[in-house]
């Protein structure tokens, strides 16, 4: 036999109301009167009925049972404060009051512990008015919940204990909930590209955060770049190196990223896209420093010794970003200083004097 659903049974509920309430015995109400039995017994639900003043008129067996611990004993008759602490019981008649003040069923979830350890239940309790000379009731439905509870406990400490991970984290995360909105963004991340996420959000959205360039030099536009093309293939993205302006250090950094798709299972695209990414600047330089030296290692042969000092202070400013360089020969005991080159970007913009001669000191 099929187990009749809450909305099932307060609708036979109402139906058994408003026979009481007009004093008909008609064929409706002999029929939940010979169902009502089976009905009540296959619920999955405690059923427990009060009267206003508490005491309990009816219970199913598992509603017995559980008032009663598991014990063969009637409580019938009996006060509700004998089987439940005070507090629990309380409440329990605290709902009961504002269902039959308010006529109507109030749902409400209940911790309940009648001596064998507390559970948590889903509680709905229907006013039954009656008007003959048993006076007002109410009709109490308990659905153990505990198991659920105890999940939704264990999901709520996964989430903190996640959350206090993505927080914590070195590597920096953001996640894509499309190719224009940015969903999240841990402090690693705000970190690194010294955005916060408001103001990532923002400069994501209309597209001024796209100061960002591959390894080789190529922007990365809305319509290139590993975040749009992960939504639209829903392939991931492994070790991309990118350079980015990072405005509170108002220098250009380097990452290394790798882009994930999370699927939809509905659909082949993804509903969200995560980046995580780590700053590489220093590798970057390291790797630079060493390409510039070996380039003057190996061109050192054919090189003058004039140009070798303009491709080595060049090479310097480059890796330096420094505006100015210059190689001067100072000879202390004569008191002269000897020019001998100026870095490119020196004499282009701020020196104009001739590079070779002796000057006194």
């Amino acid at each position: 036999m099929a187990k009749p659903t809450y909305q099932e049974l307060e609708d036979r509920v109402a139906r058994l109301e408003q026979a009481i309430s007009a004093h008909q015995a008609t064929p409706e109400w002999r029929d939940l009167g010979a169902g009502f039995h089976p009905l009540h017994e296959a619920m999955a639900e405690y059923l427990l009925v009060l009267s206003r003043e508490g005491r309990l008129l009816f219970a199913n067996q598992g509603g017995m049972r559980f008032i009663t611990c598991g014990r063969d004993a009637v409580a019938n008759g009996q006060e509700l404060t004998g089987y439940l602490p005070t507090a629990q019981a309380e409440e329990v008649l605290g709902l009961c009051t504002t269902a039959l003040e308010s006529g109507k069923t109030v749902k409400r979830q209940i911790l309940l512990n009648p001596g064998t350890g507390s559970r948590w239940f889903d509680c709905s309790v229907v006013p039954l008015i009656q008007q003959d000379y048993s006076g007002p009731a109410v009709m109490l439905l308990l659905l153990d919940s505990t198991a659920f509870m105890m999940q939704q406990t264990y999901l709520q400490q996964s989430e903190e204990q996640y959350r206090i991970l993505f927080d914590a984290m070195q590597e920096g995360v953001i996640y894509f909930a499309s190719t224009t909105e940015v969903l999240a963004m841990n402090a690693a991340a705000q970190r690194i590209l010294g955005y916060s996420l408001q103001e990532y959000r923002e400069r994501f959205a209309n597209e001024t955060v796209w100061k960002i360039c591959h390894d080789d030099g190529r922007k990365c536009t809305r319509e290139d770049n590993p975040v749009t093309r992960c939504f639209q293939t829903g392939q991931k993205t492994s070790g991309l190196i990118l350079k980015t302006f990072q405005p509170k250090t108002n220098s250009d950094i380097w990452v290394v990223v790798n882009v994930t798709p999370l699927p939809n299972r509905e659909d082949t695209a993804p509903k969200q896209v995560i980046a995580t990414f780590n700053e590489i600047t220093d590798r970057i330089a390291l790797r630079r420093s060493k390409q510039a030296r070996l380039n003057l290692l190996e061109n050192t042969p054919r090189w003058s010794m004039q140009e070798l000092l303009q491709r080595t202070i060049d090479a310097v400013c480059e890796l330096t970003n420094s505006p100015v360089g210059f190689y001067h020969f100072v000879e202390e005991d004569a008191g002269v200083l000897t020019r001998r080159v100026w870095s490119a970007q020196a004499k282009e913009k701020f020196c104009q004097v001739e590079t070779k001669g002796a000057i006194t000191l």
